[in-house]
């Protein structure tokens, strides 16, 4: 993504939280790249140790609102549903790789076997986050 996305999102959302279809018009960008994004911009500011960018969920069906913050009770709430979202797509994943175990020739068996242990390894070490 180009260095000068991230600079004018940074100072915009310096100023005040804005919704995904602001940061859209903002930026010139489609959801989708908006989003990678706002993906970028965490990394960069997560690896200089600065505040970072969480959204606060809003009414149902209204966009979340987008904003810095190293307040541990905005960083918690943000992770306990970042958390619960990754816990219900390796749920997900689990029941394919479940399916292709089921299925699996002798050939795919040992493929498959290895990824569902992964795959719910990686959903133990999540429970052990949101513990």
């Amino acid at each position: 993504m180009q260095k000068s996305h991230l600079d004018r999102l940074e100072r915009a959302l310096t100023n005040q939280p804005m919704n995904i279809w602001q940061i859209c018009a903002l930026l010139g960008l489609s959801h989708r790249s908006a989003n990678k994004v706002i993906h970028d911009l965490r990394m960069r500011r997560g690896e200089a140790g600065l505040p970072n960018i969480v959204h606060e969920q809003m009414e149902a069906g209204e966009p979340h609102l987008y904003f810095f913050s190293a307040d541990p009770e905005d960083t918690s709430a943000y992770v306990s549903r970042t958390v619960s979202y990754l816990r219900t797509n390796l749920e997900t994943v689990e029941a394919v790789a479940r399916s292709i175990l089921v299925q699996a020739d002798e050939a795919n068996k040992a493929w498959a076997t290895r990824l569902f242990r992964d795959l719910n390894r990686a959903r133990e070490d999540l429970d052990e986050v949101d513990a």
